[in-house]
């Protein structure tokens, strides 16, 4: 199963800029594991300031979506008040248990 992958290189990007080796066509389908060997040829093809400011990119996206994530307290108060809503509790117990006795399980 392929995932889409939308790559604008060169534009925003001085690193990128100096990376010719990488031409990933727009909304090609490429499997994941194909994505990663890309990746991991092209950090390895890398030296000097290149492989620096591509390690800070990586970083800083991962960065970025590590303070997006939601703070499990939130997370911890609505499931609890989930929890507390009784009809909502049954009406999950219900789909459960028909979900358990169907053939397809």
């Amino acid at each position: 199963m392929g995932i889409k992958v939308l790559w604008v290189i060169g534009k925003q990007n001085k690193a990128f800029q100096k990376i010719p080796k990488l031409r990933i066509k727009k909304c090609t389908k490429m499997r994941e594991a194909d994505i990663k060997l890309k990746i991991i040829r092209l950090i390895d093809s890398q030296k000097g300031e290149v492989l620096e400011q591509l390690y800070e990119l990586i970083q800083s996206k991962i960065n970025r979506e590590k303070r997006e994530e939601v703070p499990l307290a939130s997370l911890e108060t609505g499931y609890k008040e989930m929890s507390e809503d009784k009809d909502r509790e049954v009406e999950a117990f219900e789909w459960i248990e028909g979900t358990l006795q169907s053939e397809g399980i």
